[in-house]
């Protein structure tokens, strides 16, 4: 009984090659492929490993960000509460404008990342 495949997803460029012929060259680079014996094309471990990766970056980035929005909006409350408003305003604005900064930045060094794979 013959297996069947559904995952195929090239090793150069990770383009669908689900439909195209058992063997040949990827439309999207050029990298050679055959389904058959997996030349070329990404293994289902892999791309469970990239899923998961993804996932990390996105709560990564996302509690970066939603640190960053509190704490911007902490330093404005309490800039309301404050008889000199001026250094919880620029307290919370400098932390939080660092996380969000930290934030774009993790998201930024894993695109070049995934670019030079």
């Amino acid at each position: 009984m013959a297996r069947r495949i559904q995952h195929a997803r090239c090793l150069g460029c990770d383009y669908d090659l689900l439909g195209l012929a058992p063997a040949g060259k990827c439309p999207e680079c050029g990298q050679e492929y055959d389904l058959a014996s997996g030349m070329g094309v990404k293994s289902e471990a892999a791309a469970a490993m990239e899923r998961g990766d993804r996932i990390v970056l996105w709560f990564k980035v996302g509690v970066l960000g939603g640190l960053g929005v509190v704490a911007m909006a902490v330093g404005g409350y309490n800039a309301t509460r404050a008889a000199d408003w001026t250094r919880p305003l620029l307290i919370g604005v400098g932390v939080g404008g660092t996380l969000l900064a930290l934030a774009a930045l993790v998201w930024c060094v894993d695109v070049l990342e995934r670019k030079q794979r």
